[in-house]
């Protein structure tokens, strides 16, 4: 049977609370790791849950993930700290009241912080790696404080220097990442194999195994392949960005001009047979594992094996004034520049365009200043929902204008 979301979750929760259960008497270096980790909204055992989940819908895909060489965790904790130590000793010489060098000694801090504790306790760097996840986002890293400064402070030498020693920082706690992943798979695979397994016994299967069967029955068994390719002489695909990469494969294995074919990356679809329509701009929600990407290498293989591509540019609602912002907006930060960015497209007009009315408003926040005049976020939130609801009560009311494209226009 296909099992629910009220059965498949269960099952899931059960197979993780066994693993959590036996894995805490031993934890391997990933979940240690983890164990140590901060969070706002949720503990380690919710963090690790959720990893699950997300492993469990990729085991399709059940080659061990490569760990990246070279790369010394406690050696490079050792060094960052070494150098935000030495950094934060040229606190001394600045200005007290300035910024900048309250950003200095911030640093002095945190690093003062350390060796205090590991004088008492020794090394803990699965803690500091926490620690350094956390103080990268410091708001201190971004004080530049007064325009001038003492005589003899080399604030502009220490500006930079600071800058080497956060960009340091932010590339740490990428590594770091990297590193702690392939390894947190690892520890977690187990999760899969048991839920598998709860499945099984249970006699159901969730909408991944539909998928991966089907996927393999495709792939793997010629006779099927061959009869299912001559039952369906075209293959029309619409909202093809939301296809995730079982679907693509099996999509394209029904299509490939050689039945032999079982390398969904060589097929070359028949003439004809297959139709795809898909807008890559809203792969950005990620639809059952879709990705930009996939849509992206799909339409190559595609284009490659001699298809067409059409752009529909047309935009049929809009008056021009919108297209023409839109297309001022978005054709300068989407160029494709690589896989996982799409390009853009720009918009094409269909009708003319509207003298008694303008086609864009830009509705300004009435009190966006918080402490020191400074724009902040809170202050927008608090004031834009008041502003919003009295403009669209006046468009609505009061000022005449109206929707130009509807069935009856008179009315």
């Amino acid at each position: 049977q296909v099992a629910p979301a009220d059965v498949a979750g269960p099952l899931l929760d059960r197979a993780f609370d066994r693993w959590f259960e036996q894995v805490l008497a031993a934890p391997g270096e990933a979940v240690r790791r983890l164990l140590r980790r901060n969070g706002r909204d949720e503990g380690p055992r919710a963090r690790l849950r959720s990893a699950a989940r997300e492993l469990v819908e990729r085991r399709d895909f059940p080659t061990p993930w490569r760990r990246a060489d070279g790369f010394d965790r406690d050696r490079t904790i050792d060094a960052l700290v070494g150098e935000m130590h030495a950094l934060g000793e040229a606190a001394a010489g600045g200005d007290p009241d300035d910024y900048f060098t309250r950003s200095l000694a911030a640093i002095a801090r945190f690093a003062d912080d350390v060796a205090r504790r590991e004088a008492v306790r020794g090394s803990d760097h699965d803690g500091l790696e926490e620690q350094l996840k956390e103080f990268v986002g410091e708001k201190n890293w971004k004080w530049t404080g007064f325009r001038r400064a003492r005589s003899g402070f080399p604030k502009a030498a220490l500006l930079e220097r600071r800058s080497a020693v956060h960009a340091s920082l932010v590339a740490f706690v990428a590594a770091a990442g990297a590193d702690l992943a392939p390894q947190l798979r690892d520890e977690l695979w187990p999760v899969v194999e048991t839920y598998q397994h709860l499945k099984e016994r249970a006699g159901c299967v969730d909408f991944l195994d539909l998928l991966l069967k089907a996927r393999d029955l495709v792939r793997d068994n010629v006779a099927v392949r061959t009869e299912l390719q001559e039952r369906f002489a075209h293959l029309f695909v619409d909202e093809f960005q939301d296809t995730d990469p079982l679907q693509a494969e099996i999509i394209l294995l029904l299509s490939a001009d050689d039945p032999a074919e079982r390398d969904w990356r060589r097929v070359r679809p028949r003439p004809g047979k297959l139709f795809l329509v898909g807008d890559p701009k809203q792969s950005i929600y990620r639809f059952r594992r879709a990705d930009v990407a996939l849509y992206e290498a799909v339409k190559r293989q595609v284009v490659d094996a001699g298809g067409a591509l059409v752009d529909l540019t047309v935009s049929f609602r809009a008056v021009p004034e919108i297209q023409q912002a839109v297309n001022a907006a978005f054709s300068a930060v989407m160029r494709g520049d690589s896989p996982s960015a799409p390009r853009y497209v720009p918009l094409a007009p269909f009708r003319p365009g509207s003298a008694s009315q303008p086609a864009v408003v830009a509705l300004p926040v009435p009190a966006p200043y918080g402490d020191y005049r400074k724009i902040v976020n809170w202050r927008i939130d608090e004031s834009l929902p008041d502003a919003v609801a009295a403009f669209v009560a006046w468009l609505v009311g009061e000022s005449g204008w109206t929707v130009t494209e509807r069935e009856k226009p008179d009315l």
